[in-house]
């Protein structure tokens, strides 16, 4: 998802269209669209602000529990990456991406 433009701009904006300037005129000197305009329009209307909405924070979720895999890698030390994405079926680039962040490998020393 792009960024919005900053709050900044787009009370300069409305400052501007406010004076008596047309939508169109507006549009050409700040260089953005007749649609961001009328959507900032009606946000104002809605709102009495301007001011970017907050973004929520996404957590991803993990196919495969971390724990769950240490323990399966601990009594199967030989077992492939096809043989873990098997059984906890995911793909093997998931098993690959789990064992890398915890640190896992399969170099013997």
């Amino acid at each position: 998802m792009p960024n919005g433009y900053s709050t900044d701009l787009r009370e300069r904006v409305l400052s501007y269209y406010d004076d008596n300037h047309k939508q169109k005129e507006t549009c050409e000197l700040f260089g953005i669209n007749r649609s961001t305009l009328n959507s900032w329009l009606k946000l104002r209307r809605e709102t009495g602000s301007v001011a970017l909405k907050p973004r929520p924070k996404v957590r991803r979720t993990r196919k495969v529990n971390d724990e769950a895999l240490k323990l399966y890698i601990a009594q199967h030390p030989d077992a492939y990456l096809r043989e873990i994405a098997q059984e906890f079926g995911v793909s093997i680039s998931t098993i690959w991406y789990a064992c890398q962040r915890q640190k896992l490998t399969y170099k013997k020393r």
